[in-house]
Parts: C-alpha cells; structure tokens; sequence
C-alpha cells in the first residue's frame, strides 16, 4: 500500500533521534547547526526536483511502498510527483491507499498526462539504516539503487520513481533492441546468455 513520506522535519528528528539512541551522535554533544542539517538532508530533495524539472524550492507529492515477494522484503519505492497534478484533479495521489489502477494508467484518465517513456538510472551503494532494518541486511551489503524518470507525451518529466533492492537477491538483466531470444539459464553454472 502507499503511504504519503512524513515531512521532512520530522524525518530530520526521528535520524536525529536515533542517531542518539545508538550512540554516533554522544548524549548532550551539539546538534548539527542547520546549515549542515540543510546540507545534509537536502541532497535528496535536489536530486528529486532536478530530475523532475521544477524549481529547487517546488512541492512534490511523494509514494512509498514496501513490496514483498513470499513474504520476503524484496524493495522499497518511493515515487515523486509534480504538486501541480493534484491542482490539475489527481487527488489520489495524496492518499495513503494503492490506486487500483495505477499511478501511471490514472494519471492518464484523471489529467490527461500519459507516460510515454522512461529513462533508468542504475546506481549501486550502501544501505542506510532503515533499509538494513526493513530488507534485515549488514551495513556492508549494497544495495541497487534506480532512479526512473518517466516522460510525458510532451517529453516532460511526470514522475521520478526511486526503488531501492538489496543485491542478495536481485539481479537486471537489460534488453536492447528488438526481437532478442529469451535468455537461457545454463543450470550447472548459474550463467545467463
């Protein structure tokens, strides 16, 4: 189910707080100022509101899944959106509730702004604390990290999706072009071809 991502300040105080809790940041020591908080969680935002094109300073809609397979935590994702949709009618979005149709399929029928295509960005790095937590890996495990930014009919960016699967378990295969056989698995040495 999606749920809406809590305001950043809150974010801000609950790392703070555990932070404290596990001892990285000493009972009593000084806080970070807020201009190294400002530096320090505003790196996401930047990445957000420049892949999807609007000002530094915009409001985004965000929705964040837990996604399991057999019971398994298998990714997290958490997808963007420009404030404007929900002006233009795209109401669901700020509910805290899965859209049966999807996002993609109801943007399309709510404001008339259907995707037509998608870029991936395909990063590798280390997990932080609440991906150790929920996928229940070491901190010296990684963890794939996309960022797909989905583009309109006008080649405009309509949402940014960041999913986020521990690499025990995952793996990509990326096809392009056309007409390509299925992959074949040699059973002996686990080898794709």
């Amino acid at each position: 189910m999606a749920q809406l991502q809590q305001p950043m300040y809150q974010q801000i105080a609950e790392d703070l707080r555990k932070q404290i809790e596990s001892g990285t940041l000493a009972r009593g020591s000084q806080l970070p100022t807020e201009l190294e908080l400002r530096e320090q969680y505003d790196a996401p935002q930047e990445v957000i509101t420049k892949r999807l094109r609007v000002a530094p300073d915009a409001q985004v809609v965000s929705r964040h899944q837990e996604r399991y397979i057999d019971d398994i935590p298998w990714s997290l994702q958490t997808s963007f959106y420009p404030m404007e949709f929900i002006s233009k009618g795209a109401t669901q979005l700020l509910m805290a509730q899965n859209i049966p149709e999807g996002a993609v399929s109801y943007l399309a029928t709510a404001i008339g702004v259907r995707q037509v295509s998608y870029r991936d960005w395909i990063t590798a790095r280390l997990p932080d604390d609440n991906e150790q937590r929920f996928f229940g890996i070491g901190h010296d495990l990684t963890v794939f990290e996309i960022f797909r930014t989905a583009f309109d009919q006008n080649q405009t960016p309509m949402r940014l999706t960041v999913t986020v699967f521990p690499t025990d378990r995952n793996q990509f295969i990326v096809n392009v072009g056309t007409d390509l056989p299925d992959p074949r698995y040699d059973e002996e040495s686990g080898q794709t071809s």
